[in-house]
């Protein structure tokens, strides 16, 4: 085991989770992660003007890479005023690792300067807000905090570490891989659960794809577009989550729920089954559904168990299990709303629902500039 201070011990372990952006605000607390910083080029630590901004900035950065983000600010209000930007990450399942630098350990909960219980504020609205108390356990409290915000659903994390504890004092630690500490594949699906959804599939009349944001977290986009494409599936989106398939796709119909599309929501009302993949049906999403209907309670229950599921391992075992049918030969030398694929679930006027109902798009205007 190499010896290494502590600062220098925070950042490595942040290295090899691939972070090269550390967002916040200088504060006196973490001097030995600043003083590495300062040598080392490869970790760039972006001041910013309002630490509220850091949060927001660190959640930007982990949505678009996936990869936990990092904020890094003072005890007191620099860690109070990333609780709306946290809050944020912790809605849109955004693993963002905020650490303060705290005051003294043993100054806490005696109402010293910038003090406040701060792990009381941050539980609310993270998976894990942990304080470190020992030196050596710096590397083991990271190992932790950074397992919960990327294993299972992402989320952010909070670590208290006190000055004293962070700053002059050296380490024996071994700067080890994620895949040692954290499982970094995705947890396989129950058969029998894959089973019934492709029996509720086999049966479906009218079978309706709703594409969540699991799906982008996953990168399993291009999947959900073969899947639709193998079966015929029209597809929907999420609330918010316009981007997880191509919007020019000819199968697509339109976002779901609030300030969505008219046609998606009644495309859902048709549908006898709702394939729900990546999608966890929040309130918004599902606003404009009917909660009571037989397809409300056929989509909590079996897609809850079977599909709903935010990586590739389920649908490759969706796909296997149903027999794929041939490409007509025209599909790819014909307009796309002129032929479609033929799906084993569905009837046949069902398939050409998507194209029947898609909004048409209309030419991007050139605007004349004023005289």
């Amino acid at each position: 085991m190499a010896e290494i201070n502590s600062g220098q011990a925070v950042i490595e372990l942040l290295k090899a989770e691939q972070v090269r952006h550390i967002f916040g605000i200088v504060g006196s607390t973490f001097l030995d992660v600043l003083d590495v910083l300062y040598d080392d080029k490869s970790v760039e630590y972006i001041n910013v003007r309002h630490e509220q901004g850091a949060a927001f900035m660190a959640d930007g950065l982990a949505r678009v890479t996936g990869t936990p983000a990092v904020c890094l600010v003072t005890s007191g209000p620099g860690a109070t005023n990333l609780l709306t930007g946290i809050a944020s990450a912790y809605v849109g399942h955004s693993p963002v690792v905020a650490i303060a630098g705290g005051p003294p350990f043993g100054h806490y909960y005696k109402d010293a300067f910038q003090e406040l219980d701060l792990l009381s504020m941050f539980k609310p609205v993270t998976k894990l807000a942990i304080q470190v108390n020992k030196p050596e356990r710096i590397p083991e409290i990271l190992h932790y905090a950074l397992r919960s915000a990327m294993t299972g659903r992402k989320g952010p994390v909070f670590i208290d570490i006190p000055r004293d504890i962070l700053n002059n004092h050296v380490l024996q630690t071994e700067i080890a891989p994620p895949g040692t500490y954290r499982p970094d594949y995705p947890q396989l699906p129950h058969p029998e659960g894959i089973r019934e959804a492709v029996r509720l599939l086999q049966q479906a009349e009218r079978p309706l794809m709703l594409v969540g944001g699991g799906v982008t977290w996953a990168g399993a986009n291009e999947l959900a577009v073969r899947l639709s494409e193998q079966y015929a599936l029209p597809m929907i989106t999420a609330y918010g989550r316009n981007d997880a398939i191509p919007n020019s796709h000819p199968l697509y119909i339109g976002p779901l729920g609030r300030a969505g599309s008219p046609e998606a929501a009644a495309a859902c009302r048709r549908a006898d089954l709702l394939l729900v993949v990546g999608s966890r049906l929040g309130n918004f999403t599902t606003s404009t559904t009917s909660a009571t209907s037989s397809l409300a309670h056929v989509l909590c229950r079996s897609i809850s168990i079977a599909v709903t599921l935010a990586a590739p391992t389920p649908w490759r075992s969706v796909s296997r299990r149903m027999p794929a049918r041939p490409w007509p030969p025209s599909w790819k030398d014909s307009p796309r709303h002129m032929c479609r694929p033929p799906a084993l679930p569905g009837s046949r006027k069902w398939r050409g629902y998507a194209p029947s109902v898609r909004p048409v798009c209309r030419p991007r205007q050139t605007l004349t500039p004023c005289p």
